[in-house]
């Protein structure tokens, strides 16, 4: 016999598959109503106000559920990648470790921290606790795509495009599957073929914001300007309220050596988001480099 927590959980997870995240996090607080100790409900309500970038409101919830379920290894995660998306990365590694201590065989969890390291500029740990994850779990795509990302990210070109293709032999019509590839033929320097393999990714998801910044980037870096602009506009046009695009911008300013507008769209961003590490590093460029102009 199903409880009605349980039945709760049940329909929060098949909303959860269609992305109805307000849904999931009604159901979710119906099944916590139910029974305070439900860890799956706990998970989805975090869960959904994460996605939903209520983040202060996630970490709360995740926060809640570690206090009911301290050695639910999940919960634990899930306020992990709250905190390293607001910027607090000693808090998310913290996080992540008590995890992986709880799971130490779950590659989910140590690609996590993979990515925190990376973000607080240990490159060998990261890769350490990359290959890690793909050792534990070799044919999961998820941990397959965030390993390919960090590798590209350390510099490991040829490594990254080998597990990125990898994982799109498993999900070949998935969006985010050819996201992951066209950033590994990035970090190998094949503008080209990122274009196609974001044209390939705009086609299945119109509105994924990330395919629109990297395709920026490239056809900047292929001097087809006006295409570049096209795609930084369509990427401010879908996310007018985020970083992403201001980043994306000021990138493509900096490719085209406009390093006091790109120190304006920058500045703007590292003012509002003081710990984006993305829109730090491009503003750091574009002075240094407006200096040196001068």
């Amino acid at each position: 016999m199903i409880g009605p927590a349980k039945r709760h959980v049940l329909r929060a997870e098949a909303l959860a598959e269609i992305g109805r995240l307000p849904a999931v996090e009604r159901e979710a607080r119906a099944a916590l109503a139910d029974d305070p100790a439900d860890a799956r409900a706990h998970e989805l309500h975090a869960w959904s106000l994460m996605e939903q970038r209520r983040y202060r409101d996630a970490l709360h919830a995740a926060n809640a559920g570690v206090a009911q379920c301290p050695t639910r290894a999940h919960l634990h995660y899930v306020a992990a990648v709250v905190l390293h998306r607001m910027g607090h990365r000693t808090a998310a590694r913290i996080r992540v470790e008590a995890a992986i201590a709880l799971a130490p065989r779950d590659g989910l969890y140590s690609v996590r921290l993979a990515r925190v390291l990376l973000d607080d500029g240990d490159a060998r740990g990261a890769l350490d606790s990359a290959r890690n994850a793909l050792s534990l779990q070799p044919e999961d795509p998820f941990v397959l795509g965030e390993v390919a990302h960090v590798m590209a990210e350390c510099g490991q070109a040829a490594e990254s495009l080998a597990i990125a293709e990898r994982r799109l032999q498993m999900q070949p019509d998935d969006p985010w599957a050819l996201m992951g590839y066209a950033r590994s033929l990035w970090s190998a320097g094949r503008a080209q073929d990122v274009v196609d393999a974001t044209t390939r990714a705009n086609a299945l998801a119109p509105n994924l914001l990330a395919v629109w910044s990297l395709r920026a980037e490239a056809l900047d870096a292929l001097g087809r300007h006006t295409e570049a602009d096209v795609s930084a506009s369509e990427l401010l046009r879908l996310s007018p309220h985020t970083d992403l695009g201001g980043v994306a911008t000021a990138r493509v300013l900096c490719d085209r050596r406009e390093w006091d507008r790109a120190v304006r769209v920058a500045g703007a961003i590292v003012a509002r988001s003081p710990e984006n590490p993305r829109a730090v590093a491009v503003l750091e460029r574009a002075r240094l480099r407006g200096v040196r102009r001068h």
